[in-house]
């Protein structure tokens, strides 16, 4: 994976989804160049926190779709699951002394990125919008929002 593929700064307008999206990605980055290190113990570490991190965005992202009334959250959450079944088999598969770390960061990189551009960008206008239609005034958010405490979040 290239560098600059994992950088997705402000695409959804979101700005914790987005630095959430940032932050998974470079996890990926980093178990790639932890997997030439060859120390099993620790590439286990880094994929438990990785995934640990992707189950929390996760969560956090389909409370906004549900909070905001999106209307395709039990899509975008079959997605979700997807992704945590495909990861959690080549962990099995890690667990059970396969290599499979290249196969593994190659199909979590390609997913994310694509998952973050496509299916990420198409809620963030509901959710925008919902935010929008919380404010008190021009810029001005409601300090005991649900949305401010939520967004808030890192």
């Amino acid at each position: 994976m290239q560098s600059r593929q994992l950088q997705l700064i402000d695409l959804t307008g979101i700005e914790v989804i987005d630095d959430q999206h940032d932050r998974l990605l470079n996890l990926v980055r980093e178990l790639a160049a932890l997997a030439e290190s060859q120390d099993r113990e620790q590439i286990a570490r880094a994929i438990i926190y990785i995934i640990s991190q992707t189950l929390d965005h996760f969560e956090f992202e389909e409370e906004l779709m549900e909070h905001a009334g999106y209307p395709f959250i039990r899509v975008h959450r079959r997605l979700h699951r997807h992704f945590i079944q495909r990861t959690t088999s080549y962990t099995q598969r890690f667990d059970a002394g396969e290599e499979v770390i290249p196969e593994m960061v190659e199909f979590m990189g390609k997913w994310l990125h694509n998952h973050f551009i496509h299916e990420d960008r198409d809620y963030s206008p509901h959710i925008l919008t919902r935010i929008a239609g919380e404010a008190v005034g021009p810029g001005e958010a409601r300090n005991d929002s649900w949305w401010q405490r939520a967004l808030s979040r890192s």
